[in-house]
């Protein structure tokens, strides 16, 4: 509600990922959100710079994943089963709207996707479904299917991570 001249310098200033004053637009709204998941967060003038986490190329960020969960190992295997049963079925509705020409079909589908993936802190497959998802709301499908290639690639990477996964937990719990 603080929607005073310089207030919105002084609050990314101090470490705020974005802001939206009210009256909120849903287009403002959306792209405020898209800039926070996308543009990784600059050192601010009220902290210290962090370092880098170890973990920023990997294919999902387990330690982030763990941390958003309150380091329930149990949950985040639970997820991933959600995941490993329902990205494929996600990835194809993508799939299935670029097929159908449907640009509202491609944005929504894969703004899913880009949110079931951004649990996980998948950065490569996050920013994969938000290039579809920007191409499907531009309406200009030209670019869908190389889009959806990487996208698919990136997603495809995260199952196969995730099936190591489980399988060393299934190993574990073995042993």
């Amino acid at each position: 509600a603080h929607a005073l001249k310089g207030d919105r310098e002084k609050y990314l200033a101090c470490g705020m990922d974005g802001y939206v004053s009210k009256p909120i637009s849903p287009k403002t709204l959306l792209d405020t959100t898209d800039e926070v998941f996308v543009r990784p967060a600059a050192p601010t003038a009220c902290e210290e710079a962090v370092p880098k986490s170890s973990d920023a190329d990997a294919v999902y960020n387990r330690t982030e994943t763990l941390d958003r969960l309150g380091g329930d190992e149990e949950m985040f295997g639970e997820i991933i089963r959600i995941f490993l049963d329902d990205g494929p079925d996600m990835l194809a509705e993508v799939a299935q709207a670029i097929g159908h020409g449907d640009p509202s079909g491609v944005s929504r589908s894969a703004h899913s996707l880009k949110g079931s993936v951004a649990v996980f802190g998948a950065q490569r497959a996050f920013d994969a479904a938000l290039a579809v998802e920007i191409i499907g709301r531009s309406g200009d499908l030209s670019q869908a299917a190389e889009a959806y290639e990487a996208l698919q690639t990136h997603v495809d990477s995260l199952f196969d991570a995730f099936a190591a996964e489980l399988a060393t937990k299934n190993s574990a719990n073995l042993s």
